[in-house]
């Protein structure tokens, strides 16, 4: 299931009439990262891949598995042996961080706020499907959404816009209607190619570095609300 609007549900919101609020998954919703780290060592290990700390941002965080394994192995790959290890590590994560698991400080608070208003709200990552079930369902928040997207609906993935503009479509709004939260700078740079206005999550990168490119960086969502994030997309629009 790449694509999921729920059914019944009215997009139309009592107030607020032009905002669509967008988030991406891992680091945004739950600040996990470290965790995959740990998945992906043991699956490393595994498989007998090195891969430097350092170099790890940068080759691994919000991209897809498959764009991950096809970079990291020798040799080609069929389709169904990226699919099996993409899946393969994804059950590790679940695994080690199924204990660990919490929403990111603030959300709760946030995304009742959003439900009680009826603001349309959509998930759009780069993650597996399996993940994307995992978080919603242990988070209990998945009657917050009216969509939820992964890779699989789109032509291409983070990096490219595609998945914000169809997250768009799906919610009946025009990207310049929506506000994306992203942690990293694949998903930054695809809301951004779609034309959302995008807040930056303090999780993966430091906020001075995600503030070069985002429109706004918080730490998370305690320095937020819903009447700050009325105030602030207004002021946005009307310029």
């Amino acid at each position: 299931m790449a694509a999921t609007l729920r059914p019944g549900t009215a997009l139309a919101p009592t107030y607020m009439a032009q905002l669509h609020v967008i988030f991406d998954k891992d680091g945004v919703i739950t600040d996990n990262n470290s965790y995959h780290f740990d998945a992906w060592q043991v699956f490393f290990q595994k498989y007998n891949v090195s891969v430097p700390a350092e170099d790890f941002h940068a080759r691994v965080f919000g991209k897809t598995n498959q764009e991950i394994l096809v970079e990291l192995f020798e040799g080609p790959l069929t389709d169904q042996q990226l699919e099996d290890w993409a899946e393969e590590k994804e059950a590790m994560f679940r695994e080690i961080y199924k204990e660990h698991f919490v929403l990111t400080p603030g959300l709760p608070e946030f995304l009742g706020e959003l439900y009680a208003a009826k603001i349309p709200a959509a998930v759009a990552t780069n993650a597996p499907q399996s993940n994307l079930d995992f978080t919603l369902d242990n988070g209990n928040i998945r009657h917050v959404f009216q969509v939820t997207i992964t890779p699989k609906a789109v032509a291409l993935p983070k990096p490219a816009p595609d998945i914000y503009i169809k997250a768009a479509e799906l919610l009946g709004a025009t990207t310049n209607q929506c506000v994306v939260f992203e942690d990293s700078f694949t998903g930054i740079e695809a809301a951004l190619g779609a034309g959302c206005y995008v807040i930056g999550i303090a999780s993966t990168y430091p906020s001075e570095d995600l503030a070069k490119v985002v429109h706004h960086v918080i730490t998370d969502f305690r320095e937020i609300n819903l009447a700050w994030l009325q105030t602030w997309f207004d002021a946005r629009v009307d310029q």
